[in-house]
């Protein structure tokens, strides 16, 4: 299994902060954000719970995924969150 090396998940938030600041500008522009979720078939993911799936896979463990792109479609940053996580709180989490 693949994982992120320790370094750039520690950098992970001020990568997104000043990714966005590139980005977004003065934050005066259209944000895009999009949330989504992904069915898994093995057990060693730790965000992997069940919750509502969007594709109708009863049974299953997932990871849902929120995205945010610029205005013209040009991605800013991703998060993934526990399978069972509500979509409104994903963007509450970040207000």
């Amino acid at each position: 299994m693949l994982s992120m090396p320790g370094w750039l998940l520690r950098r992970q938030p001020w990568i997104g902060k000043c990714l966005a600041r590139r980005i977004l500008g003065d934050g005066n522009t259209l944000i895009l954000y999009d949330i989504s979720s992904s069915c898994l078939e093995g057990r060693r993911c730790p965000p992997a719970a069940f919750g509502h799936s969007r594709d109708g896979r009863k049974g299953k463990r997932q990871i849902t995924y929120g995205l945010l792109c610029a205005g013209n479609g040009c991605p800013v940053a991703v998060e993934v969150f526990a399978g069972n996580t509500a979509d409104p709180s994903t963007v509450a989490e970040h207000m």
